[in-house]
């Protein structure tokens, strides 16, 4: 599953940005936890004409701590960015299978409720918006929870 996360990521690469996506790389994403804002880490993306790849969750966050919760909780992923991706995907990390989140409109989704570490993609896509405009940016961003 991973290997179709990143095909599709990287297949978007071969469109331009010709429409301009602001800044020179994917903004940040934060998850928002009882109040307490927490940093992503920036995974593989497509932007302004370039590809970066990077190597699988439990990789790009071993040198990380994950974000700690005491029980389950209600989060939210944020983007300080306009426009807004035109499609989102969350998923977790079991193994090597990827168990797609549900997310509600405002990007909230329920922890899990056993104890562990969990990890997550969140996976963003900059396609044409509804009034035409063509974008082609993506990108992936991932993060660690871990239930005590």
């Amino acid at each position: 599953m991973v290997c179709i996360l990143l095909s599709c990521i990287l297949s978007s690469c071969t469109t331009s940005n010709k429409k301009g996506l602001p800044g020179d790389r994917p903004p940040s994403v934060f998850v928002e936890l009882n109040g307490e804002k927490y940093s992503t880490t920036q995974g593989s993306y497509c932007w302004t004409n370039m590809c970066v790849d990077k190597v699988g969750p439990p990789e790009l966050l071993q040198n990380k701590k994950p974000i700690r919760l005491t029980s389950k909780a209600i989060a939210q992923i944020k983007m300080d960015y306009k426009p807004q991706p035109t499609e989102v995907h969350l998923s977790l990390m079991e193994g090597n299978e990827e168990k797609k989140i549900q997310l509600k409109g405002d990007g909230q989704f329920k922890t899990p409720t056993k104890k562990g570490v969990y990890y997550y993609v969140y996976s963003v896509w900059w396609d044409t918006d509804e009034k035409g405009k063509q974008y082609h940016g993506d990108a992936a961003y991932v993060f660690s929870l871990e239930i005590e």
